[in-house]
């Protein structure tokens, strides 16, 4: 199995085109309107950036458990636009402006309706237009993930792995929008919150898809479970303590403060950090991000010792991973590229 950078490179190309072949007809359907240009923009953030570790994974898993079917490839750019979807959609819910340096999608067509002097609610337009552009690469996922129709076992079971995580994605979304609505969380509810949103979705359900399209064993179910979970957790809580660690005259660093989104950090600095952080944090939590300061928040979480509890909560979750690869029979040629898996989240910056 080739490295992700060169899958990366090429997957890109693939995804590159498959846009451009969708906006053929899109560009007939809309003519004469700017809806040709907001469905092209999540093309554009798309090629932005992005890992592309859910397609990776599902490449990587179907060729470790001998699987050699073309189809994975058509899978893998199910996983990807049905991510893809995921961001447009929840943007708009996070009220982000810039996802990969480009305007999100509702941002770009309400600059762009304005641009063009159109008439009405232009703020509230420009999140209806970006909620049906998300549900176009939503209904293209689908498309790709059920072919032509003619669903081998093989398919039919790495589809329903993909509908378990649909269900499982979207309850973890509205867990973690209910979430803002209270004043504190507990733990049981943040770790629930990141394996439904994070692990299930981004590594349990790329490995299982992978996996059920090369074999019927499904004792490799337990692996994904187990490996995909511990290193969803570890990403999940990687990608809080990255946020808060963003360069500080970026506002983006302050919207899960802001936000009131329950994180290991916010625990932490609720029930466990000493009285005078706990405090002021409280004054913080939940309020309007323009009255917050960057490096007075960002400050606050590492001196108070909430960050290094995380990175220790991290480094526990990277443990099982790897003890998990070590516990099933993985073929020795793949377990260099396993531990890579590992070893890229494990020392991202991003």
């Amino acid at each position: 199995m080739q490295e992700l950078s060169l899958y990366k490179k090429q997957f890109d190309r693939k995804l590159a085109a498959f846009f451009n072949a969708r906006l053929k007809t899109y560009n007939k359907l809309g003519k004469g309107t700017l809806v040709p240009k907001f469905i092209e923009q999540t093309g554009v953030i798309a090629l932005a950036g992005g890992k592309r570790f859910r397609p990776y994974l599902a490449a990587l898993s179907h060729e470790t458990f001998g699987g050699t079917s073309q189809v994975i490839d058509d899978l893998g750019m199910a996983l990807e636009l049905f991510h893809l979807f995921g961001l447009t959609h929840d943007d708009i819910v996070d009220k982000g402006a810039k996802r990969h340096g480009v305007e999100t999608v509702h941002i770009y067509t309400k600059n762009k309706l304005q641009a063009h002097r159109r008439l009405g609610e232009i703020e509230h337009i420009g999140k209806g237009q970006a909620i049906f552009a998300g549900d176009l690469l939503f209904m293209w996922s689908q498309e790709l993930f059920i072919g032509s129709g003619n669903m081998d076992p093989g398919r039919m079971l790495a589809l329903d792995a993909f509908r378990t995580m649909m269900d499982e994605v979207f309850v973890g979304e509205m867990v973690d929008i209910d979430l803002t609505t209270q004043a504190k969380a507990s733990r049981a509810d943040i770790e629930r919150k990141n394996i439904l949103k994070t692990a299930r979705y981004t590594f349990v359900c790329p490995i299982r898809v992978g996996a059920r399209l090369a074999t019927k064993n499904t004792s490799v179910d337990a692996f994904s479970k187990k490996f995909g979970e511990a290193l969803g957790s570890a990403y999940q809580i990687q990608d809080d303590v990255l946020d808060i660690l963003n360069d500080s005259s970026d506002k983006t660093s302050l919207v899960d403060t802001s936000g009131r989104q329950h994180t290991y950090l916010t625990y932490y600095m609720q029930e466990e950090a000493a009285p005078k952080y706990r405090k002021r944090f409280n004054q913080l939590f939940g309020a309007p991000i323009e009255t917050l300061d960057a490096n007075v928040v960002k400050s606050l979480y590492v001196e108070s010792g909430a960050v290094t509890y995380a990175n220790r909560i991290v480094g526990a979750q990277f443990k099982k991973a790897h003890a998990a690869l070590k516990a099933y029979p993985i073929p020795k040629k793949y377990i260099s590229v396993w531990e890579t898996v590992i070893d890229i989240i494990e020392n991202r910056k991003s």
